[in-house]
């Protein structure tokens, strides 16, 4: 039997596996029941307990402070490493390990360091609330696996989505996603997507679509800020188009 020692958010727990040639995401299974159990209250896990557990990856946990000066050329922006969900267990794993559960928020963060061309962003959107000192923003750009990104949400919950090229071509008119609202539906942001029209495609066939970003901070504001991006396609590979605002 394997003995893991396992943090998700600031819950740790050693978890005895006791089937070691189970995959990788069976085992996030196996932590997500284990970590309800042990987070969840008896209502929440009556009422949707994976709204408060929910384990998105694993990735290797802290290095100790011995193996530390054992790799002299150890990258400190490396946090960990992640895990292949149909290796087994028995394969990727020894008994002790310490692991790392990721919930989403964090899981996002970790597509946005190591994917996401933040730097270049092709639209960002960023206002403070008025009612509040939390800022709300939305962001677009180039995820280095040649897909789209967009990320909506406050500095502390975020959404974030990825479309390939086929996504993109097949988005529906009109579509929108990233709706984050607070509570007393004071502020928004979000994005949608829109097919060319007939003209642009004569003008350009690479067009792929636009994109439009629309944020909101004041419920009593009839103004929403609107910027837009068309995306295009040359030769499998997405590039950034023009941008305006309205």
């Amino acid at each position: 039997m394997m003995r893991l020692k396992v943090l998700y958010k600031n819950h740790r727990l050693v978890v005895p596996v006791n089937d070691t040639t189970q995959s990788v995401k069976q085992l996030i299974f196996d932590l997500e029941q284990r970590f309800i159990d042990h987070v969840c209250s008896d209502f929440q896990k009556q009422h949707d307990p994976k709204k408060h557990v929910k384990i998105h990856q694993l990735m290797t946990g802290p290095m100790l402070h011995s193996e530390h000066h054992q790799h002299p050329n150890h990258n400190n922006n490396i946090n960990g490493f992640l895990f292949n969900l149909n290796d087994k267990v028995e394969d990727v794993l020894r008994d002790g390990d310490i692991i790392k559960a990721l919930d989403e928020q964090s899981y996002i963060d970790y597509q946005l360091d190591t994917f996401c061309d933040r730097k270049r962003s092709w639209l960002h959107l960023s206002r403070d609330l008025i009612h509040s000192k939390d800022s709300v923003f939305g962001e677009i750009g180039y995820h280095r696996k040649n897909k789209l990104y967009c990320v909506f949400g406050t500095p502390h919950h975020k959404q974030f989505h990825i479309f390939s090229l086929d996504e993109l071509k097949n988005a529906p008119h009109g579509h929108e996603i990233g709706i984050e609202r607070d509570f007393l539906d004071t502020w928004y942001v979000c994005a949608k997507f829109e097919k060319p029209s007939v003209q642009e495609l004569k003008e350009d066939k690479k067009m792929v679509c636009e994109i439009s970003l629309h944020i909101k901070t004041d419920a009593n504001d009839e103004k929403i800020e609107i910027h837009q991006v068309s995306v295009h396609e040359k030769n499998g590979h997405l590039l950034k188009g023009i941008t305006r605002s309205f």
